[in-house]
């Protein structure tokens, strides 16, 4: 479609009292495309999809991750609680959970990003317990995850947070309605707020290790 041609013109901007420098371009059309592109699979899919492998206590076989960080910290925790992991190409994993049996994930892996509050909810379900220190990941200003955490409460769960570490536990988790929200900070950003508002005791869900 466009052949990019760099004017080579820094243009300065001011975001959170800092300068930033980026190039600019101008896109020239009139060009038809040729070739082929191959494309990356979703790093918001891929770290919700490999902490669900949890839940499976069995092999399962992950295909079009990107090569990205976040995905490889994900295996590293997957493999730090006990799982298998096996690269069969560069893109694609064997992931066996059968025998997991941790539940606390490494307070280092943790830190290196912000998904790693996903392995809560997993290690959850199939043990009645985990534990994960506060997410790191790129510093995007206050994400708090308190609103995950009344999710846990309004599913039957007991949480706290000591020194840096969340802990969640459970002997049952029970059905729940969960509403989803967008809220406005009055900065014009507009972010996901998830709200438990009641409890439905005639849905139960039970541990994975239970069935």
């Amino acid at each position: 479609m466009n052949a990019f041609r760099n004017l080579n013109r820094p243009v300065a901007q001011a975001f959170d009292k800092e300068i930033i420098k980026v190039e600019k371009f101008v896109i020239t059309g009139g060009k038809p495309l040729h070739g082929e592109v191959t494309i990356s699979g979703a790093k918001n899919a891929a770290v919700g999809i490999l902490p669900a492998t949890i839940l499976a206590a069995d092999v399962c076989v992950i295909e079009n991750l990107p090569d990205i960080s976040d995905v490889a910290v994900s295996l590293k925790i997957l493999s730090t609680l006990g799982a298998q992991v096996k690269m069969l190409n560069r893109n694609t994993y064997e992931i066996d959970t059968t025998h997991l049996t941790g539940t606390n994930v490494p307070d280092d892996l943790s830190r290196q990003m912000r998904a790693s509050y996903y392995f809560l909810g997993a290690l959850l379900s199939r043990f009645g317990r985990a534990q994960v220190a506060m997410p790191g990941g790129c510093n995007l200003g206050p994400r708090p995850i308190d609103q995950h955490l009344k999710v846990f409460s309004a599913l039957g769960a007991e949480d706290s947070v000591d020194y840096g570490m969340i802990t969640v536990r459970a002997k049952e988790l029970n059905g729940a309605h969960i509403f989803q929200f967008f809220v406005d900070d009055g900065k014009g950003r507009v972010s996901p707020l998830q709200f438990p508002v009641r409890r439905k005791p005639d849905t139960h869900h039970r541990r994975a290790a239970q069935l």
